[in-house]
């Protein structure tokens, strides 16, 4: 088999393909004794009758056309990999409008169209530079993630004779009705006024502005515009009316900034210990913001200096994964991905085009980074491949044949090395163009894992 490789222009490429009068005479073979097996001949046993009778039985045109259409499909995937080219799909094969059949002894050749994906000409990368934002943690930085962390330990008490602060907890009768009937209610509830354009509230956005100077026995009755993803899939996009009695005022009452306070929080035993611990995590996580910062930065001048075409089949394929990840993420919020369009107002196909721009943007950065990879020669550690194939695994319940068969899947191992190779090009990059280095201890370490327990650490 010879095969010949011309490309035809976006991202895709021809392979003509000429196969010897030997092999076309396998096939026709191969495709007989198939039909041997199948034909019935009067007078004969199963595959014992004569090739012409065989053939007179089914017909020689049909014979030739099936023998063409086999010996092609099983063509088509030795000449693609004997061509190195790299489809995106099984591509589109094309026979000669005069092509016939195949012929005993005689050469047949056919051509395919085959999508690929698109040549990345990289620019020189010692000419981009950026300089790394720098990396500073303040004294009042350390001060104010230790009053959140105060303000997550707070008990309460009744705040008499004054009126309902931002940082107070509200105890109330609250009443809710949406299109007309009624979805909440309950006495004594406890609602915390926060300052919304901080940490804007997801359970009643907009009722902690209401709620300022509230005094026990006020009535106050409000409507909450409620966003499309909302947590109740019942309520979301729809106007919540409430009516709310309240009952008592509350504030909040901070524990003291002591040792005895840094070992109920942390594995520290001091004060002085514990803002260490806080300033090296908000250091970790603004040499993460920096590096991040870096990183777009960099992919961006890339693909504005490569000119790059997304390839449809490549984005078409992102945004399956995106709708994916979409469903999976209202699922886990208790909501179904078809009342979130609903309250959108919006198809699913018009959803799907809305994220486009982005599924365009990351199969650009992708293919960017698979061509930094190759150009520098960059490999995924096997033991690293290894390890996180191991950590798959053991997050998924599946039986022990199917854990077998999933951690001898070689897609599973090659997704996981590609990821591997795109994750160190992205660190090659900004460390290229800025100096900036994520240091390999950090650079996987969730920030809830540093030593300040949960109520801590999220705010750490």
């Amino acid at each position: 088999m010879q095969v010949e490789v011309s490309p035809t222009g976006e991202s895709r490429v021809r392979l003509d393909v000429t196969v010897t009068p030997e092999e076309v005479d396998r096939a026709i073979e191969a495709t007989y004794r198939k039909l041997a097996q199948r034909v019935r001949v009067p007078g004969f046993r199963p595959g014992k009758a004569p090739r012409n009778l065989v053939l007179r039985a089914y017909g020689d045109d049909a014979f030739f056309h099936q023998a063409t259409n086999e010996a092609v499909r099983a063509w088509y995937p030795t000449a693609l990999r004997q061509s190195g080219v790299e489809a995106l799909d099984s591509g589109e094969i094309d026979l000669p409008d005069d092509h016939g059949h195949l012929t005993p002894g005689e050469p047949f050749a056919f051509a395919a169209t085959v999508p690929t994906k698109p040549d990345v000409h990289l620019p020189a990368i010692e000419d981009i530079k950026i300089p790394a934002p720098p990396v500073v943690v303040a004294d009042v930085d350390v001060d104010r993630v230790l009053e959140e962390v105060r303000r997550s330990r707070a008990t309460l008490e009744p705040a008499a004779a004054r009126a309902a602060e931002t940082g107070d907890v509200v105890k109330m009768n609250i009443h809710g009705r949406a299109d007309g009937e009624e979805v909440l209610s309950q006495e004594d509830f406890q609602f915390e006024l926060v300052d919304e354009q901080d940490s804007p509230d997801r359970q009643f956005p907009g009722l902690s502005k209401e709620l300022v100077n509230a005094r026990p026995g006020d009535i106050r009755e409000t409507v909450l515009s409620l966003p499309p993803d909302y947590g109740q899939q019942e309520l979301a996009g729809k106007s919540l009316s409430l009516r709310i009695v309240v009952k008592e005022i509350q504030r909040k009452v901070l524990p003291d900034l002591n040792d005895d306070f840094a070992r109920t929080v942390s594995d520290t035993t001091t004060v002085q210990e514990l803002r260490e611990l806080i300033r090296r995590n908000l250091e970790r996580e603004r040499r993460e913001e920096a590096f991040n910062k870096v990183a777009s930065e960099v992919i961006d001048s890339l693909t504005a200096r490569t000119n790059l075409v997304a390839p449809d089949i490549l984005v078409e394929a992102e945004l399956d994964s995106m709708l994916r990840d979409q469903r999976r993420y209202f699922e886990r919020q208790g909501m179904r991905f078809e009342q979130f369009l609903i309250a959108a107002r919006k198809s699913e196909e018009e959803y799907r085009q809305d994220l486009r721009p982005n599924a365009e943007r990351l199969v650009k950065r992708d293919l960017i980074l698979e061509a930094v990879a190759d150009a520098e020669d960059i490999h995924a550690d096997p033991d690293e491949v290894n390890s996180q194939m191991q950590r798959f695994t053991e997050n998924l319940s599946r039986s022990e044949r199917d854990m077998e068969r999933l951690s001898a899947s070689t897609a599973l191992r090659g997704s996981i090395e590609e990821e591997l190779r795109k994750r160190d090009a992205i660190r090659w990059l900004v460390q290229s163009v800025s100096g900036l280095t994520v240091p390999e201890d950090e650079a996987d370490e969730p920030v809830s894992d540093a030593g300040v327990e949960p109520a801590a650490a999220e705010t750490a």
